[in-house]
């Protein structure tokens, strides 16, 4: 239903939100095992930090920047992209779920579809708050 509902707006955010869960979801996966950790930590962070800069704050500190450095007509215009809703909570919950498995607090989610849930899930997405990944999966089943 929550992707059901983005789609509704837009079927390009869909895409960019499913994206966006399969990135986070593969770098969580691989953080445990991956032979620099510290490493993909912290791409995954800069990633998760730059598109959530991009998406919602482009149009007053990134834009006029670029405007000042370039004049070309090349530069590109963020402006006419439909920001994602619940973009800085899917944010929040994705750089979360990151910091959780490099702390060692939870374990990766092996299944993907519950960590799409887990990022989409519309009730939790337009009001939050963050949460661990490892209990919600089953507490949705048995709501």
């Amino acid at each position: 239903m929550s992707c059901g509902f983005i789609a509704s707006l837009s079927l390009n955010l869909l895409l960019y939100v499913l994206a966006y869960a399969l990135l986070n979801y593969l770098i969580g996966l691989r953080l445990p095992s991956a032979k620099y950790p510290k490493a993909l930590f912290r791409a995954g962070i800069v990633l998760n930090l730059a598109q959530l800069i991009l998406l919602k704050y482009y149009g007053f500190t990134v834009g006029p920047l670029l405007g000042l450095i370039s004049s070309s007509p090349g530069v590109l215009d963020f402006t006419d992209i439909i920001i994602p809703v619940g973009v800085s909570f899917f944010t929040l919950q994705g750089i979360g779920y990151l910091v959780n498995i490099k702390m060692k607090w939870e374990k990766p989610e092996r299944n993907w579809l519950h960590f799409l849930l887990y990022i989409t899930f519309y009730p939790k997405f337009l009001s939050g708050p963050i949460e661990k990944i490892q209990p919600f999966p089953s507490a949705i089943a048995y709501s």
